[in-house]
Formats: C-alpha cells, sequence, structure tokens
C-alpha cells in the first residue's frame, strides 16, 4: 500500500538506512545485515512527507526516536563515516530490489491461467482424492468435467499435468529470487550491481517459461 512507508533502520544508532513502500524488500534487504530492522509507519508519522521524496530523504539523516517514536533530523556529523557508506550501499541494493520485485511479480504472472488464484491449490486436493485405477473421482473433478464436457479421466490427466508444470516453473522462480536476493545483498560495487541487474534480466525471463 501507497499509504505505508517500510523503514530499513539501523541497531547501532536507530538512524534510518533507507524506505520503501515494498514490504517485501524491505525484509530482503534487512536480511542482509543483523543491524537492521523494518518499521512500518503510516502519514500520521511526523515527517512521513519528506520520507516519499528519495532527494529530500538521502540529504539528511533520520533517526527513529526511541522515546516519541516519531521521525527525528540527525546532523549528519554524528554519525559514522562507515555508516554513511553502508546506508548508499543499501540505497543502491533497494535500486535492484525494486527490480528484483518486479520480475518476480511478473514471472509469477506469466504462470498464473486462471482468475481465481486458488484454483490450482483447490485443484490439486481434489485430485488427491482421486483414484483413477478404481474408476474413483471427487465430486469436484466430476462436476469439472461434466461442465467442460470432456471425459473425466481426459480432465485428470490435464489437471495434473497443469499443477505440475505450474509447481515446477513457481519452483523455479522462487530459487532464483532466492538466489538473487543473496547476490544483491553481497553486492557493494556498481560493477557488481550492474552485472547483478543483467543477469537478473536474462535468468528470469529465461526460466520463467511455462
Amino acid at each position: 500500500m501507497e499509504d505505508i512507508l517500510y523503514l530499513v533502520i539501523s541497531h547501532e544508532n536507530f538512524c534510518v538506512y533507507t524506505c520503501t513502500t515494498h514490504l517485501i524488500s524491505a525484509n530482503a534487504l534487512a536480511s542482509s545485515s543483523i543491524d537492521c530492522w523494518v518499521r512500518a509507519v503510516t502519514p500520521f508519522l511526523n515527517n512521513f512527507t519528506k520520507f516519499k521524496s528519495k532527494k529530500e530523504f538521502y540529504e539528511n539523516v533520520w533517526k527513529n526516536d526511541k522515546r516519541s517514536g516519531q521521525l527525528v533530523l540527525v546532523d549528519p556529523s554524528l554519525v559514522s563515516e562507515l555508516w554513511l557508506l553502508n546506508r548508499e550501499i543499501i540505497k543502491r541494493r533497494q535500486e535492484l530490489f525494486d527490480i528484483w520485485e518486479i520480475h518476480t511479480t511478473n514471472a509469477l504472472l506469466r504462470v498464473e491461467t486462471t482468475k481465481w488464484v486458488a484454483f490450482s491449490a483447490v485443484a490439486n486436493i481434489e485430485l488427491k482424492l482421486c483414484k483413477p485405477d478404481q474408476n474413483i473421482y471427487s465430486p469436484i473433478i466430476e462436476e469439472y468435467a461434466h461442465i467442460s464436457g470432456r471425459p473425466i479421466e481426459q480432465v485428470y490427466d490435464e489437471l495434473n499435468l497443469k499443477i505440475e508444470t505450474e509447481n515446477i516453473t513457481k519452483f523455479r522462480i522462487t530459487a532464483l529470487a532466492e538466489k538473487f536476493k543473496d547476490m544483491i545483498n553481497q553486492a557493494t560495487t556498481l560493477e557488481e550491481f550492474d552485472k547483478i541487474k543483467t543477469q537478473m534480466f536474462i535468468e528470469f525471463w529465461g526460466n520463467a517459461e511455462t
């Protein structure tokens, strides 16, 4: 939701490394270091609009005040050069994670073939209730075959193949997402970031075929 921002905050000094509207990306960033934790904030919090401006956000240093829970400006001289360097690295990682999340989402969308997102999960449960060698099929599978006007044996085989193929593809995409999450969280140089960006495009679109 655009009305919620997720802050990646440093345990070291409670200053904010970065912010994003994507919880998955925020958690992916925080997983790179035990120094980070994630906090969700809403427009009711002070300075919320300033956090939505990347330019204004990175021109300053913001701190999560432990007592008030508010976000306050901090003199940059009060944070270490190492912390500022880490913030710049995390900023670049976040830019890559935005792309990572888009690739993952789009690749998974290509697998979906029905409007009902729970179709495959429900169909898988119903298929397990069937015993085709004994000509026993669940009422839902029988109804599906009847409405589609096809032999139930054919419907059973097609659904089995469809779900197996979808599951294999979704597992592959999820494995790619985990692979690149680790790669992004280990990258520190512009050369590494550019290489990962290119590699993500090639592997996601080369491996997301159904």
